[in-house]
């Protein structure tokens, strides 16, 4: 759709400090004009079964004053916070919609069917209370800050939830404007970025939908004239979005969720991968300060992620096989209280300025990313040279594969993973069903390699748990290794018929037979420096 972008952050708030923002120097310092505040009620409408939705629009009205306006959005999930969404917007003069405004003839077209029909109807809204101050930025740029509370409820407010945010929306400059003043912000005042639009969060109350729903990661589609820097945007902007959407339930709002801590400890994963794989031809990424914070991130969601296997998976099995032991059922309860440890430092953690300065860091890198020349050239043969490399390296390690010692395992583990990773993010770019066979194969493999690291990691576990001194604790863990022993020789058996798997399923990129040179894959011109 051709319409005009909006560009902007968005932070939910606690709304005990809402109070407190009006009094913050740094608006008082920059603001152009005096605060103004005026209640907006805003209707979302939709078919009975959110055919709007389903095609990526979002449709309401908004009374302001004696004004109603028509807004047609495009729903994106946002990067890390910054939301940049095609949006039209019209004033009609009868509080009701007036299709005929809307510009894009396609969609206009289908809206004016199910119009026809009776099927397009107030779904839910939202009553808000928004104070605005015009800020000027150090570029020249003008800046709105937001700050929204009311609610979003069901249309007739049979269902409701609350809202408190602030959002920081350019109104004139470049998108880098906004951060300095975000950072301010979030050194003043409790934020947490949010990455769902209000249309989000009043869809999943319309439709009863849980906010607090585990996120994966999602499939990419690369275009084939896509530079790398646009691929990296896009993988990065993908994993903040992963990251973000198990964020809420990780940190323990509005209950811990096993499932959300692995699946950030998945993204934060999957943005490694992004910074040592783009890093063959960037140089400048692989020592990047944002990767050694999602080194720190994932190790903290690993401590948790490991005690919550074993309490979860392993200890069960265990005293099934062993239940009069009580020394393990006292190991147990050992086990729970250094989950719990865990789990606070891992709630601590992503509720930290260090955390909200990740997210922010990783956001703005994203929107930086098209100045790095380095990453200028196209995506498509340089992502075959770094598929075949990666297989490569695989192949080095699996040599021998069921002599392999447990940390070797672990590193053809880490390899497998990083090949996978890498074959989701350009796998668009090559036509073909043989992508499916391949991440199916390697999905296969992960899970015999983490059987078998899992144990590795239950005996690691098991010495914290049980004291050399003690007798019952050397009993126990001597129950723990033979048990463990009997599974990982099982597991050896499915590793081995695994691999036999990958071995035969065939590349689903181009071949490469010039040896293992990616950065001669880049361009016919030299690689140039990487950028600082």
């Amino acid at each position: 759709m051709n319409m005009p972008t909006e560009i902007e952050l968005k932070f939910s708030l606690d709304p005990k400090s809402a109070a407190s923002v009006a009094r913050l120097p740094l608006l008082l310092e920059h603001a152009t004009e005096k605060p103004t505040t005026r209640i907006l009620k805003s209707t979302y409408f939709d078919t009975p079964d959110a055919g709007l939705r389903r095609s990526g629009v979002s449709l309401r009205l908004r009374r302001t004053g004696r004004d109603w306006w028509q807004t047609l959005k495009e729903e994106d999930s946002g990067s890390g916070g910054l939301h940049a969404r095609a949006e039209s917007e019209h004033l009609v003069t009868s509080g009701g919609l007036d299709l005929g405004k809307i510009g894009e003839a396609r969609l206009r077209k289908k809206l004016r069917k199910w119009q026809a029909k009776g099927e397009i109807g107030p779904r839910f809204e939202t009553v808000i209370r928004r104070t605005t101050w015009l800020l000027s930025a150090a570029d020249g740029g003008v800046i709105e800050c937001a700050l929204d509370r009311g609610q979003v409820r069901t249309y007739g407010g049979r269902r409701s939830w609350p809202l408190c945010e602030v959002e920081l929306e350019l109104k004139a400059g470049a998108p880098s404007a906004l951060f300095p003043l975000a950072r301010d912000l979030a050194g003043a005042l409790p934020l947490a970025v949010e990455t769902r639009s209000k249309a989000e969060r009043g869809y999943a109350l319309w439709l009863r939908e849980p906010l607090s729903q585990s996120r994966k990661a999602t499939s990419l589609l690369l275009p084939g004239n896509a530079t790398l820097a646009d691929a990296m945007a896009e993988i990065v902007g993908s994993g903040l979005v992963h990251l973000q959407g198990n964020w809420q339930a990780a940190r323990g709002a509005p209950r811990y969720d096993l499932e959300h801590v692995h699946q950030m400890r998945v993204a934060s994963r999957r943005l490694r991968t992004a910074f040592t794989v783009f890093g063959q031809i960037d140089t400048g990424l692989k020592a990047h300060p944002l990767a050694v914070e999602l080194r720190w991130l994932a190790g903290l969601l690993g401590e948790a992620r490991n005690w919550d296997v074993l309490l979860a998976e392993t200890f069960p099995k265990l005293l099934a096989t062993f239940p009069e032991e009580r020394v393990l059922q006292a190991l147990a309860r050992k086990a729970g209280v250094q989950r719990q440890r865990a789990r606070l430092a891992a709630r601590e953690g992503l509720r930290s300025p260090r955390y909200l300065g990740l997210v922010l860091d990783l956001t703005e890198f994203v929107v930086a990313l098209r100045a790095r020349t380095a990453l200028s050239v196209p995506v498509a043969p340089v992502a075959a040279a770094l598929l075949t490399r990666r297989d490569r390296q695989l192949r080095r390690r699996a040599k021998h594969l069921t002599e392999l010692s447990a940390i070797d395992r672990h590193t053809l583990r880490i390899a497998a993973k990083k090949l996978r990773y890498t074959a989701e993010f350009f796998g668009s770019l090559f036509s073909g069903r043989q992508l499916e066979k391949f991440l199916r194969r390697f999905s296969e493999l992960q899970k015999a390699l983490g059987m078998l690291n899992d144990l590795a990691t239950t005996r690691a576990l098991m010495l914290r748990l049980a004291p050399t001194a003690s007798a019952e604790g050397q009993r126990a863990l001597g129950l723990c290794i033979g048990w463990s022993a009997g599974l990982e020789e099982g597991s050896l058996t499915d590793l081995t018929r695994c691999w036999k798997s990958v071995e035969r399923t065939s590349q689903f990129w181009p071949g490469d037979d010039s040896g293992d040179d990616t950065k001669s894959a880049a361009t016919s011109q030299p690689v140039r420096p990487a950028d600082p």
